[in-house]
């Protein structure tokens, strides 16, 4: 998909630590590392300086920080990514969500 978009839906399904990250994402203003960010309260989804698209607290694009799910992916928007998302397990660690998206929200 091309061109801006307001808002990005957040889907996940692996565990109840990923199910708190769903809700609708709003564009910020400005980019980090070249790509969009988009932000539900303190969490952010942002592109990360080691190329990783992720949902962390804060909107620092440096790796690091409390990142509650990632995905190894250079694309230009978070819903544009093939590579899977991993999300924080409720026990510990990452898990891989299978059936867990994101989806571009309303066309500026």
């Amino acid at each position: 998909l091309a061109g801006p978009v307001e808002g990005v839906l957040v889907f996940f399904q692996a565990s109840q630590r990923a199910k708190d990250l769903n809700g609708t994402y709003r564009l910020r203003p400005g980019k980090v590392n070249s790509r969009p960010v988009y932000a539900l309260r303190r969490k952010h989804i942002v592109h990360l300086s080691d190329g990783n698209w992720a949902i962390k607290d804060g909107d620092g694009g440096e790796a690091g920080g409390y990142v509650h799910a990632y995905c190894n992916d250079k694309a230009v928007e978070p819903f544009d990514v093939r590579q899977p998302w991993f999300v924080l397990a409720d026990v510990g660690g990452y898990v891989e969500d299978t059936y867990g998206r994101l989806e571009p929200g309303t066309r500026l």
